[in-house]
C-alpha cells in the first residue's frame, strides 16, 4: 500500500510504499520518500503502481535519484524494485511536465508497457500520449497520440493490446467527437492490427443474423396460420 505524510517545511507531500503481510500483520517499508506533489507548476505524482504476476517485482514512479538540475527542473523516473533483493533500478526518466498514467506487466514479468502523458498549453491546448515498451534494459516507443489516450493490456508475453482514443476538438469547450481504435501489437515483429472495425463488423453481422432469425420465426408463424386456415376450409 501507499501511505502519505505532509512535509510543510518542504512544501511537498511525501509517502512510502509498504508491504503488509495479511497472515502476520507484519509491515515492511519498501520505498521511502515517494513524491506525491511538488511545485504546482511542476510534475505531479505519484504515478500508478504495478506488481509483476509472479509477485517478485514492483514498478512505481518517484523523483530520480540524481539531484535536480534546477529548482524548476524536477524530474520523475519509472523504477523497478526486486522485492527479494530490494534492488532498485531506474528504467526511464520522465522530462518535466510529463507523467506516467498506465502500467501493464506481461504475464512472464519480463516486459512492461506504460503510457506517458504530457499537457502543452500555448495558443491551443494539446494533450500528448505515448506508449512505451520496457524489455530488459531497452525502452522504446510503440505508439503516440495527440489529444487522446492509450490504455495497454497484455494478452500474452508477445501480444500487447491497447485501446486508443483520439478526441477531435473544434475548440477548448466543445469536443467534436471521439475516434476509438483497438490495436493488437506484436512487440517482437512490430506488426499491429486495428480490431475495432472487425469487432464492429461482427456486431453488425450478429445484428443481421438476429434479424434473419426474427424473419424466419415470422415466416414459420405465417405458414402455421395459413395451414390452419386451409384445414378449416376443407
Amino acid at each position: 500500500m501507499l501511505l502519505a505524510r505532509q512535509e510543510p517545511e518542504r512544501s511537498v507531500n511525501l509517502g512510502m510504499i509498504i508491504r503488509y503481510e495479511l497472515a502476520t500483520a507484519e509491515e515492511t517499508v519498501l520505498v521511502r520518500d515517494v513524491l506525491f506533489s511538488s511545485h504546482p507548476e511542476s510534475v505531479r505524482g505519484p504515478g500508478p503502481l504495478a506488481l509483476s504476476p509472479d509477485g517478485q517485482t514492483l514498478y512505481y514512479t518517484n523523483l530520480v535519484t540524481l539531484p535536480p538540475r534546477t529548482a524548476q527542473d524536477v524530474r520523475l523516473g519509472l523504477y523497478s524494485l526486486e522485492l527479494a533483493s530490494r534492488a532498485h533500478k531506474l528504467l526511464m526518466e520522465l522530462p518535466t511536465a510529463e507523467a506516467l498514467h498506465e502500467i501493464a506487466v506481461a504475464p512472464s514479468g519480463r516486459r512492461l508497457a506504460f503510457t506517458v502523458v504530457s499537457y502543452r498549453v500555448g495558443m491551443d491546448f494539446a494533450l500528448y500520449s505515448a506508449l512505451y515498451l520496457a524489455d530488459g534494459d531497452h525502452v522504446r516507443q510503440l505508439a503516440q497520440q495527440t489529444n487522446g489516450w492509450l490504455f495497454p493490456l497484455w494478452l500474452d508475453d508477445v501480444q500487447l493490446a491497447y485501446v486508443q482514443f483520439r478526441v477531435e476538438i473544434e475548440n477548448e469547450d466543445f469536443p467534436a467527437g471521439v475516434q476509438p481504435a483497438l490495436w493488437v501489437h506484436n512487440v517482437e515483429t512490430d506488426e499491429r492490427s486495428n480490431y475495432l472495425p472487425l469487432l464492429t463488423m461482427q456486431m453488425q453481422l450478429e445484428a443481421l443474423r438476429q434479424r434473419v432469425r426474427q424473419l424466419e420465426e415470422r415466416m414459420q408463424n405465417l405458414e402455421k396460420a395459413l395451414h390452419e386456415l386451409q384445414n378449416k376450409h376443407r
